[in-house]
Formats: C-alpha cells, sequence, structure tokens
C-alpha cells in the first residue's frame, strides 16, 4: 500500500512539475525587482495603445501554427538565454500567456510563469506603464 501511495504521489507530482507557474501581480512585481524577464505577447498594436509593464521585452505572438510558434520560439531565445531562466509571459488577460507557457514548459523550459489575468490585471490594479 505504502508503495502504491508513493507511486500515485510521484506521478502526481510529475504532472503538476509540467506545468507553468501562475502568478499574481504582487508575486510579479517580485519577480521584476530579481531581475527576471518580463515578456509581453501581446500585439504591437496594443502595446502601444495600452503601454507595456516596465522593462518588459516585446514578442508579440499571434498563432500556435507550428511554423509561427517554431519562429516565435526562436525570437524568444534572443532574450531568454537558457532553459532555467526566469521569465514571465503577459497577454490581454493571461489565457494565451498559460497556454503559451505550458507549450514551453513542454519544449524544456523550467521556470516559466504567466501574469494571472494579464496585463488587465496589470492595469487594474494601477500599476505603472510604459510607452
Amino acid at each position: 500500500m505504502k508503495k502504491l501511495l508513493l507511486l500515485l504521489f510521484i506521478s502526481v507530482s510529475t504532472i503538476f512539475a509540467n506545468e507553468a507557474k501562475t502568478v499574481a501581480v504582487a508575486t510579479l512585481e517580485k519577480l521584476i525587482s530579481k531581475n527576471a524577464i518580463i515578456i509581453d505577447i501581446r500585439a504591437i498594436d496594443k502595446q502601444k495603445e495600452e503601454g507595456i509593464i516596465p522593462n518588459s521585452y516585446r514578442i508579440p505572438f499571434d498563432s500556435f501554427e507550428e511554423k509561427k510558434l517554431k519562429k516565435w520560439k526562436y525570437n524568444l531565445t534572443k532574450v531568454v538565454k537558457s532553459a532555467h531562466q526566469s521569465f514571465a509571459l503577459v497577454s490581454e488577460d493571461g489565457k494565451i500567456a498559460e497556454k503559451l507557457a505550458n507549450e514551453l514548459v513542454k519544449a524544456g523550459y523550467k521556470k516559466v510563469y504567466f501574469l494571472k489575468g494579464g496585463f488587465n490585471s496589470w492595469k487594474n490594479e494601477d500599476k505603472k506603464v510604459v510607452f
């Protein structure tokens, strides 16, 4: 019975270890203070219209289509130099960032975060943005 429980625990831990981590605005601010990379994946026109989180990189994402995803990942490697480097994705409402973050975890990235509620949550808490 103990072996069965241990096996179950390991299986569940493995499943959850292979997912990106969601962060709230306050946690994202802590990551920023520790020099984590923030990547805004919203469309350029949205970034220009609404601003971005200070020190964010602009790497717009528009499709999970294999060819476009491969190109986007290539652009990511210009900013995130190691699979062990911490970074967080920010989309409009957090949904696309979550899906993309989980894809990146499957691809081997270890410290991938996404902002819960996306840029909308950042704005709703009246946090600083830059243009």
